[in-house]
């Protein structure tokens, strides 16, 4: 995994990329389309990315980048999550429709790239998605612990 912030960005967004890609048509027709192994390795593929960029990165902002996207997902899966649970209640409010409409954004960007993982659970994506948003909220306090270790690690001469 490269170390350079360039390198790594690239990396990152290639890898999110290919994951929405590849994840993408089931995510979309789910339940009606069925989840295959292709999805599957790559959800574990993307899961594997994001763990081993807790062991690897050093650098500061490569750290807050990665921990932002962590953080976002998990804002992103409860928001997809929240809508779900209300649009059948709050279906002919137009201010609902215009607030559903940013759920999709988030949807596609956090929860799409873990999708292959559904195959195993095959809940509904609203309840999916509240399962993605704690899982990148625990990656997250991963990716904290360990900037803490450094931290210390860099402060003993």
């Amino acid at each position: 995994m490269p170390k350079g912030t360039k390198s790594y960005l690239v990396l990152f967004c290639t890898l999110l990329i290919v994951s929405i890609a590849l994840n993408g048509w089931p995510a979309g027709i789910y339940p009606d389309g069925s989840i295959g192994i292709v999805q599957i390795l790559t959800s574990i593929g993307w899961f594997a990315f994001l763990m081993g960029s807790i062991l690897i990165l050093e650098n500061t902002s490569l750290i807050r980048f990665l921990f932002n996207y962590l953080r976002f997902g998990f804002i992103g899966g409860m928001v997809v999550y929240l809508i779900t649970l209300f649009e059948n209640h709050l279906w002919d409010q137009t201010w609902f429709d215009i607030m559903s409409g940013i759920q999709y954004p988030l949807y596609v960007l956090f929860i799409v790239p873990m999708f292959g993982w559904n195959a195993f659970t095959a809940i509904p994506y609203g309840e999916f998605s509240f399962l993605i948003g704690f899982l990148y909220i625990l990656i997250a306090f991963g990716l904290s612990l360990r900037y803490k270790k450094i931290k210390i690690e860099r402060l003993r001469y």
